[in-house]
């Protein structure tokens, strides 16, 4: 039985601290629940790689979608996990993968991630929505802003060639759209070679195209040569991506037909180190190729390579680029501030000054100020920070260094201000005095002490010796 009340104790004591930690976990739990805060774009424009505004873009080109959103309209409320929505539009896509989908946002240092942002695209993979979500850089923050650029392109099913089109991006209930005309190829200038770079399927890729002898001339110990040069010196081209194809190109360079691929075996020569080519065509009499072909790529890099024609009749060169466009995002914002007054009063004669101390969450601000008649008894602690990094309101207080002869005592909050009252302690008034007395030992006098002890003692051994002799009798 005494086991049966042992269990039964043990177990109702678990089901009460069970009970007590539920209300705690839950309270956790809210806590950390993401709240969609108000945002809106303040500007939505079409960007090109070096930043700068288009009112026009190639329907082959990657862009960035830049927009500038505010979202000061939730003052110094936001919190780490708060996010906000913008829906995007829905003729681009995005065309450097998965890793372009999620990206961090930056201070204005670019030190620092404030938030991360991720593009949750639409149906075959266009338009879609990117949510800006915060960390606890946000709290205590206000007139929090900032801007983001998404690389995209164009879905050609959805716009129309050289036509104006209106992209539009939407934050809630409002829309903003952007005009953009879209250019198709226009009429090619006669050229004998023609180079550029794009995205390949892999990230750490990219592709090349050599457009040769487009304007058909004829070429005699035709050599084509491309060498890589700036990146980061270390990419190289991959061996078995090189296609040569004999086709047909039409002026704005479009190829019809079915091309005819170049047996390359004998005719193409990779450098040892990866980073140059050559490939011995022979006479080309008014023929038209295109030569594809990959390199190795950092992302965020700018490569560059440098492709040279050279022929018994005519040489010329070209360099091209390629660097993949990162989408990208900033945001700034102040530390929400606050000011806390102090104002002294006294009771009874005031001294010239004193010096009020503020206080932190019970830590010493290192901050004060010296109160006196000059500046009315009164003074502020200006700019101080309302909130702490963890996004918790700071309590402040104040303390008076110690004025002698004066009792303090501080009333008020940190809202409407602290008062600091100095009340002056009294002058003591002496007692009459008590005549000396030798049957009233002083407190703390050993002498006194002594004699009494031994008084104590003697009657002790008097009243013994009585005893003992009483019994004897």
């Amino acid at each position: 039985m005494k086991r049966v009340r042992d269990f039964i104790g043990y177990l109702l004591s678990l089901v009460m601290i069970v009970g007590l930690m539920l209300p705690l976990a839950s309270m956790d739990v809210n806590a950390a629940t993401p709240r969609e805060v108000t945002a809106r774009v303040t500007k939505f424009t079409i960007q090109n790689i070096a930043g700068t505004d288009k009112n026009s873009v190639y329907k082959g080109d990657t862009f960035f979608l830049a927009m500038e959103w505010d979202a000061s309209a939730n003052g110094d409320n936001m919190r780490a996990g708060d996010y906000f929505d913008i829906k995007l539009p829905d003729q681009v896509f995005y065309p450097n993968g998965a890793a372009a989908l999620d990206f961090d946002i930056y201070d204005l240092n670019g030190n620092t991630v404030v938030g991360r942002a991720h593009i949750t695209p639409g149906a075959n993979n266009r338009g879609g929505k990117v949510r800006i979500t915060f960390n606890n850089w946000v709290n205590g923050r206000e007139d929090v802003k900032g801007k983001i650029n998404i690389a995209a392109k164009l879905e050609l099913s959805q716009i129309t060639i050289d036509s104006n089109n209106t992209l539009v991006v939407t934050v809630g209930s409002q829309v903003y759209p952007v005009t953009i005309r879209v250019d198709g190829p226009g009429i090619l200038p006669p050229e004998v070679l023609g180079k550029w770079g794009s995205a390949a399927q892999s990230a750490n890729e990219a592709n090349w195209v050599i457009r040769i002898n487009h304007k058909k001339d004829t070429l005699t110990n035709l050599v084509i040569s491309d060498k890589l040069t700036d990146g980061r010196g270390d990419e190289t081209y991959i061996p078995g991506s090189f296609v040569l194809t004999e086709t047909t190109i039409d002026a704005r360079g479009y190829e019809h037909g079915t091309p005819t691929v170049v047996n390359l075996t004998g005719k193409l020569n990779l450098a040892a180190d990866g980073r140059s080519f050559s490939i011995r065509m022979g006479n080309v009499a008014q023929k038209q190729y295109i030569l594809t072909y990959r390199s190795t790529y950092h992302p965020g890099t700018l490569l560059k390579n440098l492709a040279q024609l050279v022929s018994s009749e005519q040489s010329t060169q070209i360099v091209s680029n390629y660097k993949v466009m990162d989408s990208s995002g900033d945001a700034s914002g102040i530390y929400s501030k606050t000011t806390v007054k102090v104002e002294k009063k006294w009771v009874g004669k005031a001294k010239d000054s004193v010096t009020v101390k503020l206080y932190a969450d019970g830590t010493d601000t290192g901050k004060s100020v010296v109160l006196n008649a000059a500046n009315q008894w009164k003074g502020e602690f200006t700019n101080v920070r309302k909130y702490n990094d963890d996004g918790d309101r700071i309590e402040y207080t104040v303390k008076e260094a110690d004025v002698s002869g004066y009792t303090a005592k501080v009333t008020g909050t940190q809202e409407d201000g602290f008062t600091v009252t100095n009340t002056e302690i009294p002058p003591s008034t002496p007692g009459p005095k008590t005549p000396k007395s030798r049957l009233t030992p002083k407190t703390g006098d050993s002498n006194d002490i002594g004699m009494y002890g031994l008084i104590l003692l003697s009657a002790i051994t008097v009243t013994g010796g009585l005893l003992m002799r009483r019994k004897s009798l």
